[in-house]
């Protein structure tokens, strides 16, 4: 019997969106309805939505394309609400706008870019990890990602959670790496052909970071956070006793230099 092969467009679905392929007739799929519904992935990116909505209500609606490229609300109409703005961080000890920086976006269609990454590649990530590890990872990285874009772009507004979604990709190679000898054979042509294409994806996103309305500073700020704590939280992971103890020092030791270093930076500038 001659196996049927996918159509192009069923492909393409699957791989932009697996959730919507997988129909709700079998207890497989309504579980997997669940874990995608129920993920901090799905739960944030809804936020996020919300977020956008509040911010452009308040800010007195949607601007012109020429004002806000983004399809979104003026600029100015960020910082009320929470976005990263150092000024106030120093000076009136705002370091919450860390946090809720990563949660605002400056329109519509940088919102959608993200969250197609956030949907689809952090959906999996936090599957695999589990919901503590792909938090902290996620969380961490934004915050740092913030911190970084403090010191190199102190007089910017600045709102995204492309920091934490780099964070997410540098992290997932720290996973690879750890993890490199325990893939099955079968396996290990898809390991590689993963780590190339994470590779890839950290070339591009450093490459397309400098270009304009980029914030190069928290897209490889989120990437460094994000392959130092991965190496924290999966060091355990390797079976040889001295590899496992040097991985989470030299871990521990990356996390503290960067939050350290970074942050003496911005507080005497």
């Amino acid at each position: 019997t001659t196996e049927k092969v996918p159509s192009l467009g069923y492909r393409l679905c699957f791989n932009c969106c697996p959730c919507c392929v997988v129909g709700c007739s079998s207890e497989s799929a309504r579980r997997s309805w669940r874990q995608f519904l129920c993920s901090f992935s799905t739960i944030f990116a809804l936020l996020q939505v919300v977020f956008l909505f509040l911010t452009i209500q308040l800010g007195g609606g949607t601007v012109s394309f020429e004002e806000n490229p983004m399809i979104g609300p003026h600029y100015h109409a960020l910082d009320p609400v929470g976005a990263k703005n150092a000024a106030k961080i120093l000076v009136n000890n705002e370091w919450w706008r860390l946090l809720t920086g990563m949660m605002l976006h400056v329109g519509w269609l940088h919102l959608a870019g993200n969250l197609l990454v956030q949907l689809r590649m952090g959906c999996v990530l936090e599957m695999l990890w589990g919901h503590g590890a792909w938090l902290a990872v996620y969380i961490t990285s934004g915050i740092y990602a913030n911190l970084l874009s403090c010191v190199a772009h102190p007089n910017q507004l600045g709102a995204g959670s492309s920091g934490a979604l780099c964070g997410l990709v540098g992290a997932w190679l720290s996973f690879i790496l750890i993890t490199w000898n325990q893939t099955l054979p079968s396996d290990i042509a898809e390991r590689n052909m993963q780590t190339f294409t994470i590779a890839m994806s950290i070339v591009i996103i450093l490459a397309s970071s400098f270009m304009p309305m980029m914030d190069i500073a928290a897209h490889g700020g989120g990437v460094a956070m994000g392959i130092g704590i991965a190496m924290v939280i999966f060091g355990w992971r390797l079976q040889h006793l001295a590899t496992r103890w040097a991985t989470l020092c030299a871990g521990v030791v990356l996390v503290g230099a960067l939050v350290g270093v970074t942050t003496y930076m911005f507080v005497t500038q």
